[in-house]
């Protein structure tokens, strides 16, 4: 899977212990909410402008990199 942001939108991505996915969200809070309502917890990860995220899983485990990419222009 491939993810990237302009800054314009906010994203979060977020992995839930136990549980071999990766989840996004618009924001921390709005997910924070939907976690704290099935009793789960979460780490998260801000997905920020001038990236582009690879995630993927590997044994389990979620695995993300990152590459900075410039904006075209023109």
């Amino acid at each position: 899977m491939l993810a990237w942001t302009n800054g314009e939108m906010p994203l979060v991505a977020f992995r839930v212990k136990g549980w071999p996915a990766l989840w996004w969200a618009s924001t921390e809070e709005i997910a924070q909410d939907a976690l704290v309502a099935v009793g789960l917890q979460a780490r998260f990860a801000a997905a920020l402008p001038g990236l582009v995220y690879q995630m993927e899983v590997r044994d389990g485990q979620v695995v993300m990199q990152t590459e900075r990419v410039k904006a075209a222009t023109g």
